[in-house]
């Protein structure tokens, strides 16, 4: 039986884009998470180094890839004032005309206009982040993001 590893906010964690490449990501609140444009071949060691790149997109992700090991930890990094808060636009399914806004924990009512440029914020599985990562290394439209990001944010050039 694999242990199950124990995420906490800070720690770095490598995310595999295919069978020779790969990035990693940084746990900001627990499912909540920074994806860093660090996309390599070869290990990078120095969890300085791979916080100093920049951050393509933060996203919302069930934490059993990390828990089970699929994303292995390999280092923690306090996080900055910068990354200890997270704001979502969360889309209405049933009225696409109302919208929210989560901040951390916290959830408001929102124009659509405040909601331009936010990233949507859903739950999203560990293999759609890996196939959400490999299409923007690729320059692919990333079909889960498109129907789910209603506002097409995505559009505005994150990734």
């Amino acid at each position: 039986m694999i242990k199950k590893q124990k995420p906490v906010p800070g720690d770095i964690v490598k995310v595999k884009i295919d069978e020779s490449m790969h990035t990693y990501a940084r746990i900001l609140n627990y499912t909540d998470f920074a994806f860093y444009d660090a996309l390599t071949s070869e290990d990078i060691k120095a969890v300085e180094e791979i916080v100093s790149k920049p951050i393509l997109f933060k996203a919302i992700v069930n934490d059993r890839g990390v828990e089970d090991g699929l994303w292995p930890i390999i280092g923690n990094v306090p996080l900055e004032d910068s990354l200890m808060n997270s704001t979502y636009y969360l889309p209405d399914i049933v009225d696409p005309s109302h919208f929210r806004i989560r901040e951390n924990v916290k959830i408001r009512e929102a124009s659509r206009e405040e909601c331009v440029g936010l990233e949507v914020g859903v739950i999203w599985d560990p293999i759609h982040i890996e196939q959400r990562l490999k299409d923007h290394y690729e320059g692919n439209e990333n079909i889960g993001l498109k129907t789910l990001d209603i506002l097409e944010n995505y559009k505005l050039g994150r990734d």
